[in-house]
């Protein structure tokens, strides 16, 4: 029989594992339903700021853990688009950039431009080569594999993404170079609220 210490250390791993298979699957899951699905994106008028603010709460203990700051320039700007999906971008994207950077900051702005609202996520990291740069959107590519199998990333993130936000009829764009961070942006569409009735 094997030791107290042996046992504890297979089950960990076996755990761990267990746990990489099943982010796997679930994302496998996600990308198969915004492929072949038209009503996954349920549009609805939200204010963009507050949700990226909830983000932003949800990551901070984590970028503070690394002694990074997590910065937001949000206005006050309603968005016709699907909340949770935003989110699942949103997430994706912060969580990336605290994962790769390791001094600094990481900032999320949004800014209106004609009837679209600009996100920008940049962070202060290491940056990404060209190389690398033209294939991060593709599923499974990874710009640094060790780091992946140690947080137990699927390489699947950043392909979501791109489908989520090719569903809201719109592109996500990025723009690195080594030593000088990294900068992603896409645009959802403005929506107007309607003024408060007076009374």
């Amino acid at each position: 029989t094997l030791p107290d210490r042996l046992r504890k250390r297979y089950a960990e791993k076996g755990l761990t594992n267990l746990q990489r298979l099943s982010n796997l699957f679930d994302d496998l899951i996600e990308i198969a339903r915004l492929e072949y699905r038209e009503d996954m994106i349920r549009a609805e008028t939200f204010d963009l700021g507050d949700l990226v603010g909830e983000v932003l709460d949800m990551l901070r203990p984590k970028a503070e853990r690394k002694g990074l700051t997590l910065e937001g320039d949000l206005p006050a700007f309603a968005v016709r688009a699907d909340p949770s999906r935003v989110r699942q971008v949103l997430v994706n994207l912060l969580d990336n950039a605290v994962a790769y950077t390791d001094a600094g900051a990481v900032r999320c702005r949004l800014h209106r431009r004609l009837d679209k609202v600009r996100v920008e996520v940049a962070d202060t990291g290491k940056g990404i080569s060209e190389e690398h740069l033209e294939r991060i959107f593709e599923r499974f590519y990874r710009v640094d594999p060790d780091r992946s199998r140690k947080s137990g990333g699927t390489g699947l993130g950043l392909s979501i993404v791109k489908q989520i936000i090719q569903a809201h009829g719109e592109q996500i764009h990025v723009e690195s170079a080594p030593g000088e961070g990294t900068r992603f942006w896409f645009e959802l569409p403005y929506a107007k609220q309607p003024a408060l009735a007076e009374g």
